[in-house]
């Protein structure tokens, strides 16, 4: 039996020749180039008009001589009402914490979190089949085991997008920060902290899942589209379940123009359906959220290890 310091060895060297290879990969650094500046961009469009919008709220409180105050308050109300209207997989808990965040926040950290997988995707889609293709993993099997092999790949790939979904939660929260003096600095810090917590853990599960059909072909493009249509059918997934309401739920939100069916179970398989639990201040709703993604994210690697293990190199 191999003693673990000798698998965390493995595992460690393995990480660290993966991350320095995709570090000067100029795939790699294209991928985040082009996120990043896609983001400057969702940033800059919903940080004009969350301008435009204030100033515009400025000018209205001065000409009908409204309390300040009162009219943060009245704003701070058709906010909840439209959140909880268009999150209707969030309870009401998560929904009044979420509100005082500002509008520039939700939108750009919702538009990230949309497309963070496909990022996903094309940056780690050939991890093992582009060693299982040419057959060079035959170098690294012999100075590694398969198991320390997928882990190293794998966590390489979740250290590089840790540090890229880092960077972007900070840009939204200072562009927010200094669009919106109402935006506490104590909830500046605590959902900085939790967005990206939030970001790390929901990319780590799409990280595993790159993994898992990286290690089913040997092809890197069929890896790669196999990726994506699972991506795919987890978005269907996700539209069919929500298009009915889970049977002896009370409506809230859009649940009120759906009727109950039992396919509204079927949204428990997509790991999109807990992305906002995650957000949740409430401790159970949190950890369900949480060991969802572990959960989904332990399966994907369990699995990427059985393809490995029972593959012929």
């Amino acid at each position: 039996m191999p003693r673990p310091m000798e698998d965390f060895s493995e595992i460690l060297v393995v990480w660290r020749a993966e991350t320095a290879r995709a570090m000067k990969s100029g795939r790699f650094v294209a991928l985040v180039v082009l996120f990043l500046m896609a983001e400057a961009l969702s940033l800059t469009i919903v940080g004009f008009l969350n301008k435009q919008a204030n100033d515009q709220f400025d000018q209205m409180v001065t000409a009908q001589g409204v309390d300040p105050e009162q009219a943060r308050a009245g704003l701070l109300t058709q906010k909840k009402k439209f959140l909880a209207f268009f999150a209707s997989s969030s309870d009401e808990r998560t929904i009044e914490a979420i509100s005082v965040l500002p509008l520039v926040l939700l939108f750009v950290y919702s538009l990230t979190t949309f497309f963070a997988p496909l990022l996903i995707a094309f940056m780690g889609f050939d991890q093992m089949s582009g060693e299982l293709g040419p057959k060079s993993i035959r170098y690294l099997i012999v100075r590694a085991r398969r198991n320390s092999i997928i882990l190293g790949k794998f966590l390489s790939q979740v250290t590089m997008l840790a540090a890229l979904l880092t960077l972007c939660v900070l840009a939204m929260v200072v562009v927010s920060k200094a669009l919106n003096a109402d935006f506490a600095m104590n909830d500046v810090l605590i959902w900085t902290v939790k967005l990206t917590a939030a970001m790390v853990v929901m990319g780590a599960t799409y990280a595993a899942l790159t993994t898992l059909c990286s290690s089913l072909m040997r092809v890197s493009a069929l890896a790669l589209f196999l990726n994506l249509i699972i991506l795919f059918a987890f978005w269907f997934i996700g539209l069919i379940g929500n298009a009915w309401r889970i049977p002896g739920h009370p409506p809230t939100g859009l649940d009120v123009l759906k009727s109950e069916s039992v396919l509204a179970f079927v949204r428990y398989l997509a790991p999109g359906y807990f992305e906002d639990a995650l957000l949740s201040p409430a401790i159970l709703e949190f950890n369900t959220g949480l060991v969802a993604h572990v959960g989904f994210m332990l399966v994907f690697l369990g699995l990427a290890q059985v393809a490995m293990k029972r593959r012929d190199l």
